[in-house]
């Protein structure tokens, strides 16, 4: 039985399971449907829907004897997949050497089941789920590295909560190395930069103009569309741009230039243009 079950296994991990992904289906019976419009046929090939549904109940990736209990020492949200997710992280890590820019940036994993530290937000395309934060290279998407948030209590920490998950997804092996990372006002602060930039990380990003050691002139100077002023302090740059509305930047890798876009003002012809950190950060 124990070889039986081995074997039913590795076809659930190897071919089946990943081609569910790939060919998506409104429902699980669905892939077993013998209907001329719904049926595929590779899925029967493999194992019956009664012998999946046998082995999706009882697959586990961990002992869970040996979890141990919330309020305990060495409780672990994780732990009945922390040996899966840390063999990925680290192959993720191993497999691919980023370019010079990463995007850094939080993501939801739709989730509807019940488990602690899922989160709701009804602004969000999926309101419920499980809150991931990447580290991707910008040119191509690769997942550099990762975290899942796990715990409200997570959140108090010295600089903050976003501060201590910008520090620990940009690991000591990317410092020093001239890279560049972009992140929206979540993360952004000039706290933040300064220490990126003596780790030799440049940042870029929105910034919420209420931030610690912001320059309190930019929220009271009113601009005109179009119109940016510059606040500069070694090695950071804080631009206010009016476009639509008030756009706040800090930057420790560019200038803040204006260049043209791809667009011309309808009424006068002329080509518009856009602050070159805005450009960059899109």
């Amino acid at each position: 039985m124990e070889g039986g079950f081995q074997r039913s296994a590795e076809a659930f991990h190897g071919s089946k399971y990943i081609s569910m992904g790939l060919v998506q289906k409104s429902s699980l019976h669905d892939y077993w449907s013998t209907s001329e419009v719904l049926s595929t046929p590779f899925f029967g090939t493999v194992m019956t829907r009664n012998r999946f549904e046998l082995i999706m109940t009882f697959l586990h990736a961990a002992d869970n004897t040996k979890a141990k209990k919330r309020g305990e020492d060495g409780y672990d949200p994780l732990f009945r997949i922390r040996g899966l997710h840390d063999r990925y992280l680290q192959r993720s890590k191993e497999a691919f050497t980023p370019d010079r820019e990463l995007s850094l940036d939080e993501a939801t994993m739709l989730w509807k089941g019940n488990i602690s530290y899922r989160v709701y937000n009804p602004k969000k395309p999926i309101k419920f789920g499980i809150k991931i934060y990447m580290l991707c290279d910008a040119a191509t998407g690769y997942v550099v590295d990762w975290q899942v948030y796990t715990s409200k209590t997570d959140q108090v920490q010295e600089h903050g909560h976003s501060y201590r998950v910008v520090h620990d997804l940009l690991r000591p092996d990317l410092r020093g190395k001239g890279y560049r990372v972009y992140m929206d006002r979540y993360f952004s602060s000039p706290k933040l930069y300064d220490d990126l930039y003596s780790h030799g990380i440049h940042a870029t990003g929105t910034v919420m103009p209420n931030r610690k050691n912001m320059p309190k002139a930019a929220t009271t100077r009113r601009l005109q569309k179009g119109e940016k002023v510059v606040y500069s302090r070694n090695p950071l740059n804080c631009m206010k741009w009016k476009d639509k509305r008030d756009i706040y930047m800090l930057t420790s890798a560019h200038s803040c230039e204006m260049v043209p876009t791809e667009k011309t003002d309808r009424k006068t012809g002329e080509i518009l243009k856009k602050p070159d950190i805005v450009m960059l950060y899109n």
